[in-house]
Formats: C-alpha cells, sequence, structure tokens
C-alpha cells in the first residue's frame, strides 16, 4: 500500500508538472499574440499617418495652386481694368460710371475675395 501511495503521489506530482508546462505554453502563446497584435496595431497606425501626411500635402498643394492662379487672374483683371480706363479717358467717359466700370470693379471684389478666402484657408491649413 505504500507503494501505492508512493505511485500516487508521484503520479499527482506529473500531473501538476504537466498543468504548469502547459499553463506556461499557454502565457507563451499569449505573449506571441499580443506582440503580433502590438506589431499589427502599429503598422495600422503608421500606414494611416503616412496617408494623412500625404493627403495634407496634396491639399496644401492645391490651394498653393489655386492662390497662385487666383492672383494671376487678379493681375490679369487689373490690367484690363487699366486698359479701360485709359481707353475711357481717352474718349472722355467716366468709366466708373457705366456697367462696364461696374462689373469689372464687381469682378475685382470677388477676385479679391475669393482670394482672401484661399488665403485663409491656406493658414488654417498649416496651423
Amino acid at each position: 500500500m505504500a507503494n501505492k501511495n508512493i505511485l500516487e503521489v508521484a503520479f499527482s506530482k506529473i500531473q501538476e508538472n504537466k498543468k504548469t508546462d502547459l499553463s506556461t505554453h499557454e502565457i507563451e502563446l499569449g505573449s506571441t499574440d499580443i506582440s503580433d497584435l502590438r506589431r499589427e496595431a502599429l503598422n495600422t497606425h503608421n500606414d494611416a499617418m503616412k496617408k494623412i501626411h500625404k493627403a495634407q500635402s496634396e491639399i496644401k498643394s492645391s490651394v498653393q495652386k489655386g492662390i497662385q492662379k487666383l492672383r494671376t487672374f487678379e493681375k490679369d483683371l487689373d490690367a484690363k481694368i487699366k486698359r479701360n480706363e485709359k481707353l475711357a479717358d481717352e474718349i472722355g467717359i467716366d468709366i466708373a460710371n457705366t456697367s462696364v466700370g461696374k462689373n469689372m470693379s464687381k469682378a475685382k471684389m470677388e477676385i479679391d475675395d475669393l482670394l482672401k478666402s484661399m488665403i485663409r484657408e491656406y493658414n488654417e491649413i498649416n496651423k
């Protein structure tokens, strides 16, 4: 009977060691899963940040091009206004009181407002 008790105790100890070993392996496997998740999360974050920075860069570039085009329109309009004012002066007409003069002034104000709006947006993007 003493041998049976010794065998039972030995068998019990072997079972405990197996359970401990299995638990240790489960923890190690769990650690691997967590490392994989952390790596995937970091990769997802980095990919998203790259896309955000690229999109921001594209938006900035687009706004800058828009500002340049509006400045070109503004210069073109100023040149046309000066030319029309000179022609009107040569024939003795006060162009400011004509529909052409009023349309030119209105167009200048609209372009100025658009340009100010684009510059505000650009400044907002660069904050």
